[in-house]
């Protein structure tokens, strides 16, 4: 019971410490003389950060090192050069992909053109079956032939 108590207490506390830090705040805020001295105080920050790193630069430069320019660019080409690998790589795999596909369909032309092939054989086959068949019957056949125009000749 004493613990919900002082539980509700810093509670309450907690909400006014907000509350008065809050209106403190809003009245720094609004103070226009607050307000250009924060803003004096960033442009002079600006200021003294940007001769900062003109000077690293100018002293990079006299030891002939890289300056912060120098690896912008450096990493702008490194990125342009990625991007190139990147669209070679789609290329090659898209070359791949389509030789595949290539691939595949002579490898389906060639087994169409073999049973073709083998098609044709079994017909051939069968013709010349019927050939033999035929020829075989055809010197029975052409006896009889001969002799019957042998007659009429004679």
């Amino acid at each position: 019971m004493a613990t919900d108590d002082l539980s509700k207490l810093t509670g309450e506390w907690y909400r006014q410490w907000e509350s008065s830090v809050s209106k403190w705040w809003d009245t720094v805020l609004e103070d226009p003389t607050f307000v250009k001295g924060m803003g004096d105080n960033l442009a002079q920050n600006a200021r003294a950060r940007s001769r900062w790193e003109e000077s690293v630069d100018q002293s990079m430069e006299a030891m002939h090192l890289p300056t912060k320019k120098d690896i912008v660019r450096v990493a702008r080409i490194a990125s342009l050069l990625e991007d190139r690998v990147v669209a070679v790589e789609d290329q090659v795999l898209a070359l791949g992909d389509q030789l595949d596909r290539i691939e595949k369909e002579t490898l389906r032309a060639r087994v169409d053109s073999a049973e073709a092939l083998l098609a044709l054989g079994d017909r051939l086959a069968a013709i010349e079956a019927k050939l033999d068949a035929l020829t075989g019957a055809a010197p029975a056949d052409d006896k009889p032939a001969t002799a019957r125009r042998g007659r009429k000749e004679s």
